[in-house]
């Protein structure tokens, strides 16, 4: 940046340019100005000191471009001077009598504390009138920006509050909700049987025959021990005559024989890459009937399935429904990043227990139609966080792709 000038800061002092420069030089302060006789901005201050502390007096002889004064010139072509200097070439002149004492010179200290220019008097300089003017854009840009920062804040904590008495409404409500249905449950269970008029004859005693079991069947026949009764099963099977001795086969208690069947024995396509869940027995069926893959690549899934959990920051997983070989495979296959709850879909669920499981998941995956209790399936899902996915597809891959696409479509 260019310096100023000796006019400019003249005026800011409020003197006249001629006095001034007088007293620049008397001074010793001309050593300081730029080589383009400017003043430098850093050597204002010290420059504007020193011309305070010096008093206004004649200037100095000026010098030719050949180092001659003027004095000197002077003296050669014979001139005298006027104002009673002595003349070096001369000698000194007689004695005169001696003046009174002069007056001492102010103190430095006095010039230090000379008070600094006055802005206003410094604002006609150009560039100093820029330099203010940018200072000034950009404090008000500043004050503009602090501004809108405080609205955007009041903003934002507004919608805080909004969202927060949502949630806590959503929660009223789902209590409300939980509250209504185990009252409806305690009632139905509490209900006395309903009347059909006059008394219904008691049922006739069942023969001693339909009673026998399979096993008590296969022993009568001969068969002795698992071994040989699961032998001659097979060969049934294997000649096709087991379909009508298994039509006439009645179970007075289906639950325990259909726990079994859903959790112990899987349809497995039985392809090479398609995993196969530990302690579960397979049946080979086609591809589109797998229970594992559904005709797909089932490891791939299971991968892609592990990084859109962790994408969206989803390190809590809550699955409640399918069967023990889903499970074992979700924690077999998993991301051991992602931590797993699994709940089996025919084990009863307290109150108590659904809130700690709701608590601890950041997703919930529902496979309906493993689930016996409905009204689980009301308390897990009741609209509040965190998120819940159903799944309706058969097998375990096409049921994760479900899952993958429910999340893609939440980003978009």
């Amino acid at each position: 940046m260019k310096g100023l000038s000796p006019g400019s800061v003249a005026q800011g002092l409020a003197m006249p340019e001629d006095e001034f420069l007088r007293r620049l030089s008397r001074s010793g302060a001309e050593r300081l100005l730029a080589s383009d006789g400017t003043i430098p901005l850093e050597a204002v201050d010290r420059i504007v000191t020193m011309v305070r502390a010096t008093p206004d007096g004649p200037a100095a002889s000026p010098l030719r471009a050949d180092g001659v004064s003027l004095d000197d010139m002077m003296r050669k072509s014979g001139v005298r001077r006027l104002d009673g200097a002595p003349d070096p070439a001369r000698g000194a002149p007689s004695p005169r009598p001696a003046p009174p004492p002069a007056r001492p010179p102010p103190a430095p200290a006095q010039a230090i504390e000379s008070p600094p220019p006055k802005v206003d008097s410094l604002r006609s300089d150009p560039l100093l009138r820029d330099r203010l003017l940018q200072s000034e854009v950009q404090l008000d840009r500043a004050r503009q920006q602090i501004t809108e920062l405080r609205e955007q804040l009041a903003a934002q904590q507004g919608r805080a509050m909004k969202r927060v008495a949502e949630l806590e409404q959503r929660l009223v409500d789902r209590d409300a909700l939980a509250h209504e249905l185990q009252r409806q449950l305690d009632a139905a269970k509490a209900a006395p049987e309903p009347a059909t008029g006059a008394p219904s004859e008691p049922p006739p005693a069942p023969d001693q025959d339909a009673l026998a079991t399979l096993n008590a069947l296969l022993r009568e026949r001969g068969l002795i021990g698992e071994d040989e009764a699961a032998a001659a099963v097979r060969a049934l099977i294997a000649a096709h005559r087991w379909a009508p001795i298994a039509d006439t086969l009645q179970v007075p208690s289906p639950d325990p024989v259909r726990a079994t069947l859903q959790h112990r024995l899987v349809l497995h396509c039985e392809r090479e890459g398609c995993p196969v869940p530990a302690g579960v027995t397979p049946v080979r069926v086609g591809q589109e009937r797998c229970e594992m893959c559904g005709g797909t690549d089932a490891e791939r899934v299971l991968r892609r399935f592990s990084e859109a959990l962790l994408l969206h920051g989803l390190r809590r997983l809550l699955l409640v429904g399918g069967a023990l070989g889903v499970h074992r495979i979700l924690s077999e296959h998993v991301d051991h990043r992602i931590e797993l709850r699994l709940v089996p879909g025919n084990t009863g669920r307290s109150l108590a227990d659904v809130r700690a499981d709701r608590a601890f998941a950041q997703l919930v995956l529902l496979w309906d139609e493993g689930i016996q209790e409905r009204v689980l399936v009301s308390l897990y899902d009741d609209g509040a966080p965190p998120r819940t996915i159903h799944l309706t597809r058969p097998s375990l891959a096409r049921s994760l792709e479900q899952a993958i696409d429910a999340l893609e479509v939440s980003d978009g």
